[in-house]
């Protein structure tokens, strides 16, 4: 556990170092690699996570959105990450997203 929480903390110190580098408020990233699977796919979406796993580990502020669907109907989703205590400057450029582009399709029902 402390191993892990020592590599933790040196993820979290280059995440800071990667934004002071680039002197942006924060990144508009895609959630994952690919499509969600659908719901009888095998298991086996976390190397589609790396992304968001990343900024989780480092513990840093994210904002996810699911932002359309694809011909298939599965959907695809953006994510704000901003370095730490930047919480308030990621709910402001959501919101603004969504004024600006309105909000999520709601998917089609599947009955069971």
């Amino acid at each position: 556990y402390h191993a892990a929480l020592l590599h933790k903390q040196a993820l979290s110190r280059q995440v800071d170092a990667f934004f002071a580098s680039l002197q942006v408020d924060f990144l508009l990233l895609p959630v994952a690699f690919s499509t969600a699977p659908s719901i009888d796919a095998p298991q086996g979406f976390t190397a589609g996570r790396t992304l968001v796993n990343l900024f989780s580990i480092a513990g840093v502020p994210t904002l996810w959105s699911p932002e359309q669907l694809t011909a298939a109907g599965m959907p695809l989703g953006i994510q704000l990450v901003g370095p730490a205590l930047s919480e308030r400057l990621l709910l402001d450029a959501g919101a603004a997203y969504e004024t600006t582009y309105g909000p999520f399709p709601a998917p089609p029902l599947v009955s069971a």
